[in-house]
């Protein structure tokens, strides 16, 4: 199956426009470090994998890559400091200290039968956080242990959550968020879970299902039912999550507060259908904006005021 992507750029004043790197057909993933910007390509049968420094985003240089490897594979590429990870369902292929690409299969826990490629990544000096969503089938946080230097670098993964994973972030202390969410049938999940220094935090974990059925066993919960369909770490480090038909809301000590008020699952008439578009993404960058990726309705950008927040829509071209 072949998952190629359209990666969009977002600019304050050119708006939304298709990212082109040189010498890169088709861009398959993207990862950064605290200083560089990693740029996975489909050019032809083998993949190709690009750097440039961050604050130039130019100058793209050609980086080595284990061969072997095809487009076909559905690689997904993640970065932390100096090291740099691929995954693919089955294996783990690994940058070592020397240079070379060392490649280690890769398996589920036990309990986890997951019939889809991984989504989300997140490499951290601990380990690799690996993120599932196969919708109304369930979804997975699986944590592989990584030691660096060693010979066998790859420890046992571990099932942290069976949620449907849909962002994981890491804050300034280290610690790392995971949100995770559903909405099929009348059915709302809502997950949101803090992993430092190895324990496992339940803050949300609602389900529901019709009008009236609500399980809460967090240690929080929403001012109503709804999915999760997002998080993102503002400037000042505080999660945000993206709850669909509430708005985007802050955590704050010991409850949610609202930073959006908003319905954000949105439903518009086509002359011979009817179209309903779910926020899929949610960024928030330094300079204080929420950035909302959704299916078919473009990006929501919101620009903090000092009345609070200014919004434009900003349409795929």
């Amino acid at each position: 199956m072949d998952l190629a992507i359209q990666y969009y750029a977002v600019d304050s004043k050119k708006g939304l426009y298709p990212l082109k790197i040189a010498s890169c057909n088709a861009i398959r993933s993207i990862a950064e470090s605290a200083q560089d910007v990693f740029a996975l390509c489909g050019n032809g049968q083998h993949p190709v994998l690009l750097s440039t420094a961050k604050n130039t985003m130019s100058g793209w240089k050609t980086r080595e890559l284990r061969t072997g490897l095809q487009v076909e594979d559905n690689l997904l590429l993640t970065a932390f400091n100096s090291h740099l990870a691929l995954l693919s369902s089955d294996y783990l292929y690994w940058l070592t200290s020397n240079g070379g690409w060392s490649k280690m299969p890769f398996h589920h826990p036990s309990s986890v039968e997951i019939k889809v490629p991984p989504q989300h990544l997140l490499l951290t000096n601990r380990g690799l956080f690996v993120g599932y969503d196969a919708g109304e089938f369930g979804g997975a946080l699986i944590f592989i242990p990584i030691q660096p230097n060693s010979p066998n670098p790859l420890g046992p993964s571990q099932l942290l959550s069976s949620m449907n994973v849909n962002a994981i972030v890491q804050d300034r202390t280290g610690a790392v968020w995971v949100a995770g969410g559903l909405a099929h049938l009348g059915m709302k999940r809502a997950d949101l879970v803090r992993i430092k220094e190895g324990t496992v935090e339940t803050i949300l974990h609602e389900g529901t299902f019709g009008e009236k059925s609500r399980t809460l066993s967090g240690s929080l919960q929403l001012p109503e039912r709804t999915d999760v369909s997002s998080l993102c770490l503002d400037p000042t480090d505080k999660p945000l999550i993206l709850a669909t038909h509430l708005g985007v809301l802050e955590l704050d000590d010991k409850s949610f507060r609202y930073r959006i008020k908003a319905n954000f699952s949105i439903s518009y008439k086509m002359p011979d259908y009817s179209v309903g578009s779910q926020p899929v993404g949610m960024l928030c960058p330094v300079d204080g904006r929420i950035l909302i990726a959704t299916r078919s309705t473009g990006i929501m950008e919101f620009v903090n005021s000092a009345t609070g927040y200014n919004f434009r829509q900003l349409v795929f071209p």
